[in-house]
């Protein structure tokens, strides 16, 4: 199976209850990413692996169109579906996949793509298109899920990644996803983080992780908080309720001229 397949396979169970994530849909995380996006009100703007269309409903209000792309089709109709029952009537929904956007070169004013890098096998290959795809300076914003900074750790913390979501492939670290938005071909690159409380159950119900999985996570995270070894989700209890850190960034950057 390859890497699209993973991710629509994935993605295809998640799709009718993506937008209901508590992460996800928590409104005071999507204003701290737009607080971070430059907007205008003639932008176009085109949001890849747009999932539901979380973000692009968010960014509609505050710019001309959004056009949101995602490989998975039920991750469309489920985005569609949400949009018509918000009333909001300038994004629209396209198949695709990152690496090879249909669209021509200097088309729209902002790119964006939100938790999409660490599914990706060639995460440069998706910024390459988009930066093709913008105007000279044009402005990319990538919201994604950073790993620790000690390499033991990440290792760790990507391998439970995996272990609860197949399609997951690496998340970085702040310092390589700044590097690589720069490598890219963007100028200006700057990045900010925040970290985000995860309900460890809810997180691995999402993906409907197979119980013997979600009991081996949730063991090894226990194990961490009476002294075990480090899995890198720096857990923690609230209230008998497993919890863990998400640590999420948001990169900009202006199109080299």
């Amino acid at each position: 199976m390859n890497q699209h397949d993973k991710v629509q396979e994935q993605f295809n169970r998640q799709a009718a209850i993506f937008s209901q994530h508590h992460t996800i849909a928590n409104p005071d995380y999507t204003q701290w990413i737009l607080d971070h996006i430059e907007l205008k009100p003639e932008d176009k703007v085109l949001d890849v692996a747009a999932g539901t269309g979380h973000l692009s409903r968010a960014i509609a209000p505050h710019v001309q169109e959004v056009i949101a792309v995602d490989l998975t089709q039920a991750m469309i109709e489920q985005g569609q579906l949400e949009t018509q029952q918000s009333g909001i009537t300038n994004v629209h929904f396209e198949q695709g996949t990152a690496e090879n956007l249909s669209y021509p070169s200097a088309s729209f004013d902002v790119a964006v793509t939100r938790f999409s890098l660490h599914h990706f096998e060639t995460p440069i290959a998706a910024l390459h298109e988009m930066n093709r795809v913008l105007k000279l300076g044009g402005r990319i914003a990538v919201i994604d899920l950073v790993s620790p900074d000690n390499l033991e750790l990440a290792a760790a913390y990507n391998h439970f990644e995996r272990l609860r979501d197949p399609s997951h492939t690496t998340a970085i670290g702040a310092n390589a996803l700044l590097n690589i938005v720069a490598e890219a071909e963007f100028d200006a690159v700057q990045g900010t983080t925040r970290d985000i409380e995860v309900d460890l159950t809810r997180w691995l119900n999402l993906t409907q992780t197979p119980p013997e999985v979600q009991k081996l996570i949730q063991d090894n995270v226990r194990a961490e908080l009476t002294g075990g070894k480090m899995t890198g989700m720096r857990p923690f209890r609230r209230d008998n309720t497993d919890m863990f850190l998400h640590r999420w960034m948001v990169v900009t950057g202006i199109k080299k001229s």
